[in-house]
C-alpha cells in the first residue's frame, strides 16, 4: 500500500494483480474473505479492505469486463473496425451466457460450456472436417467430457469401429476395475465395451 495525502493506492494478488485508488480507506486497512481453493473447500484469507468493498459493491460494467475478459476473442490487429468486431462478438457472448443462467438457473461455474454450446451449434453442421473437429472436442474431455449434443443426437451414424490398440472403456471402465476394448465409437472417437456400454453410453441420462 502508498499514501498520498487522502488517497491510498492498493495492490493485491488474487488470480491477477488488482491495483486500485481509493479516497475511503486507510493505511494498511485489512480484512478476511473467502476464497474458493482448488479442491472446493473454502478458506479465509486477509486482502486490503478496500479490495473487499469494491469487489462487494462491484457494478454491471465490472461484471461485464470481468466475464468478458475471461474468454477473450479480441485479437491484435492493424485495422481498427476488427476491435469494434471483437467487443460486439465477445459483448454479445456474455449477454446471451447471463441470459441463459437466468432462465435456467445453472450453476456458476458454467461460462465455458454455454460458449463451447454456441460455437458447436453455430458451425457444427457446416464444418467440413467433421472428424477432425470432433476429435478436438473429444481433446476437451477433462473440462466437459462427450457434450450431450454430440453424445445423443443423430445416433444412427455413431457406429461401432475397430481401434488400433486397446483402451479403457469410457462408460464403465475405473480405477479399480478397468474394462479395456479395441471397439471405438466413429463419431465420439471414445473407447466403449460393445455390450452393453455402446447403446448405455448414447443414451440420454
Amino acid at each position: 500500500m502508498l499514501a498520498c495525502r487522502d488517497t491510498v493506492a492498493v495492490q493485491w494478488r488474487n488470480t491477477k494483480v488488482v491495483t486500485l485508488l481509493s479516497t475511503a480507506h486507510i493505511m494498511n486497512e485489512m480484512t478476511e474473505v473467502s476464497r474458493t481453493q482448488k479442491d472446493g473447500c473454502k478458506k479465509k484469507v486477509t486482502c486490503p479492505k478496500a479490495i473487499a468493498d469494491y469487489t462487494r459493491s462491484m457494478g454491471g460494467v465490472d461484471r461485464f469486463n470481468h466475464l468478458k475478459s475471461s474468454y477473450s476473442s479480441s485479437r491484435r490487429s492493424k485495422k481498427w473496425w476488427h476491435r469494434l468486431f471483437y467487443f460486439l462478438l465477445d459483448s454479445s457472448l456474455v449477454n446471451s451466457y447471463i441470459l441463459y443462467v437466468h432462465n435456467h438457473n445453472i450453476a456458476r461455474n458454467s461460462h465455458l460450456e454455454v460458449r463451447l454450446r454456441i460455437v458447436r451449434g453455430l458451425i457444427g453442421g457446416f464444418y467440413n472436417k467433421k472428424r477432425q473437429l470432433q476429435s478436438s472436442w473429444v481433446s476437451m474431455k477433462k473440462v466437459t467430457g462427450i457434450p450431450q449434443e454430440i453424445r445423443t443426437s443423430n445416433v444412427g451414424t455413431h457406429m461401432p469401429g475397430k481401434g488400433e490398440t486397446y483402451r479403457r472403456c469410457k462408460h464403465c471402465s475405473t480405477k479399480a476395475n478397468q474394462k479395456r476394448t479395441k471397439v471405438v465409437c466413429s463419431a465420439c472417437n471414445v473407447p466403449l465395451c460393445a455390450s452393453p456400454c455402446f447403446l448405455s453410453f448414447h443414451k440420454k441420462n
